[in-house]
């Protein structure tokens, strides 16, 4: 495992444990948590010493590799890339500077063509993505699954441009979308419009985007800014999108009466 910031990487981990898989954690530093590798097998790496990771990864006898957690993109000055860092740097070109999507999925195709295979987290685990289908005891009303609707044809109409993956609609109105500010952001700002009481939060993937990397990820701060802000629900993207605390989430949603929806979205 790749491992950036957040819960994410530390879930992952407990569910291949639990599954009885082996780990090997390639560490990023000044980004992953230190409390991540106590107890793991691991390689502490600058973000630039692509060689380094991979002959790690080969040592290792491994072929599966799975990214995990956020990663701070940093400065061309702070790279420091080794020989192998020069090749990535030279086949991610301009996309360091361009959309997030752009940058990942060249990192992705990169490792691959070393002979690595690049895994979904779904492929990992199952336990923490969106289920088809409501998950919560509350459904969402036809108002809500109008709005969702709308947020869903507007975010795949943005995908082209590589912005957020997140849309707020309440009673049709857009009342945000997400651009660098994240999630948690964009339902504070968006609290406090006129229309936000009973608003959907619709988190996607954007069309054509690499399922290995940056899948859209929600968590228990999610529901509570939903609950708080005075939103019906959220709509994700079946057995794509990421639940980071899946089970406390859904009971945490049934408590506040908000619902949870996992839709299919088409590749």
């Amino acid at each position: 495992m790749i491992a950036g910031t957040g819960d994410l990487p530390q879930r992952i981990l407990r569910a291949c444990s639990s599954q009885g898989r082996d780990v090997f954690i390639i560490a990023i530093k000044g980004q992953t948590p230190t409390a991540l590798v106590e107890g793991q097998k691991h390689l502490w790496c600058r973000i630039g010493a692509v060689g380094q990771a991979m002959d790690a990864l080969r040592a290792e006898g491994i072929s599966d590799i799975v990214m995990a957690g956020g990663v701070t993109r940093p400065s061309l000055p702070s790279l420091m890339p080794d020989s192998m860092g020069r090749a990535l740097l030279k086949r991610i070109g301009g996309s360091l500077i361009a959309g997030d999507d752009a940058l990942l999925s060249r990192i992705v195709a990169f490792f691959e063509e070393q002979g690595f295979r690049m895994l979904r987290i779904a492929d990992v685990t199952d336990t923490l993505t969106a289920d088809l289908g409501v998950m919560t005891h509350t459904h969402p009303s036809a108002q809500a699954r109008n709005d969702a609707k709308r947020g869903y044809d507007i975010l795949m109409t943005l995908s082209p441009y590589d912005l957020g993956q997140a849309i707020i609609v309440s009673h049709g109105h857009v009342l945000g979308i997400e651009a660098v500010e994240g999630t948690a952001a964009l339902l504070q700002r968006c609290a406090h419009y006129p229309h936000a009481h009973g608003a959907v939060l619709v988190k996607l993937p954007k069309q054509g985007q690499s399922e290995q990397v940056d899948m859209p990820a929600v968590g228990l701060e999610t529901v509570e800014a939903l609950h708080h802000g005075g939103y019906a629900g959220m709509m994700l993207a079946a057995h794509k999108g990421v639940m980071i605390d899946k089970t406390e989430m859904i009971a945490r949603a049934n408590d506040y009466s908000l619902f949870i929806e996992g839709m299919m979205v088409g590749a």
